[in-house]
């Protein structure tokens, strides 16, 4: 299958929903086919506050997922 990387500039702070493997849901929570999401753009995580003080949380957050979702599509 082909693969494709967006990188983007924009982040969503209440985040775009996500199952348990990281893909993007769809309103009606069916999965968008081939779309994963890692990082502050993922799951509403950080829909109500930001942690301004805690350095180094979203970046944590954010390769942990991303290895999780590498992990999964190497399979």
């Amino acid at each position: 299958g082909s693969e494709m990387c967006i990188r983007d500039r924009l982040c969503t702070m209440d985040g775009i929903n996500i199952n348990t493997q990281g893909q993007a849901l769809r309103a009606d929570g069916s999965v968008i086919e081939g779309l994963y999401v890692t990082g502050n753009d993922s799951g509403g995580y950080y829909s109500m506050t930001y942690p301004n003080l805690s350095t180094g949380n979203a970046c944590g957050r954010t390769v942990t997922f991303g290895r999780m979702i590498a992990k999964n599509l190497a399979k």
